[in-house]
């Protein structure tokens, strides 16, 4: 008896460890589709005031741009100034900015995202949302989605050290998605956005010798 209580304080202390470094290491994940969905970087930039937030992995990358950085609810819908978008393995484009088909739905989705605590460094917050593409007769979904001290920054941040060689593969998708958008469309921002971060990242964990990369982050401006 002493043996099985002995195993189970160590089995608890175990798992109190590894929640400690689950919620003590920045990180951004959430159920789409009801499959966990995880991301493999993040970079977090506030400009005019607003909060832009990106995470992707080698195939997919998820934008938000809310109002502010300001701790608070923001809801998401067609109509609203805060939205989420969503790029997919296959390219396909999700906008919470997208009304639903009237075949699909006949009410408005409304998503949200809950900042619970922001500094001048990072944010922390939790998401949901349903997002459609552009005629609104397909969709994405998330749920029980969060974001973890999200350091707010121009440069590169990541919630894991990547190699050089993973950071070249989310370079070439990355400018793979940028390459096919021009100035004005839809998706150019989301795209050129996430194209910068990973630039950032290859600059982080492959060298910039020559400067080639940082002189097209430059170029890049804010991306609007």
């Amino acid at each position: 008896m002493k043996k099985i209580a002995l195993l189970f304080l160590t089995l608890l202390s175990l798992w109190s460890c590894s929640d400690e470094v689950q919620f003590n290491t920045p990180g951004f994940s959430g159920n789409k589709n009801y499959n966990l969905w995880r991301a493999t970087y993040f970079n977090a930039t506030v400009s005019d005031g607003n909060l832009n937030l990106t995470a992707g992995n080698n195939n997919e990358v998820m934008t938000f741009r809310l109002s502010s950085a300001s701790t608070g609810t923001y809801l998401l819908s067609d109509t609203s100034f805060s939205k989420a978008d969503f790029i997919d393995f296959e390219d396909t484009e999700y906008s919470t900015s997208n009304p639903p088909d009237p075949s699909v739905s006949l009410y408005p989705e409304i998503g949200e995202v809950i900042i619970t605590e922001s500094t001048a460094s990072y944010v922390t917050g939790t998401f949901r949302f349903i997002a459609f593409t552009e005629d609104g007769l397909h969709s994405v979904g998330f749920n029980e989605g969060d974001f973890y001290r999200i350091p707010i920054s121009g440069g590169n941040n990541s919630g894991t050290t990547l190699t050089c060689q993973q950071a070249t593969n989310n370079l070439a998708t990355a400018l793979s998605n940028f390459s096919e958008v021009m100035p004005g469309d839809d998706q150019y921002a989301t795209r050129c956005s996430a194209y910068k971060t990973a630039l950032q990242q290859a600059i982080a964990a492959c060298g910039d010798e020559g400067g080639a990369y940082q002189a097209i982050v430059d170029s890049l401006g804010d991306c609007n």
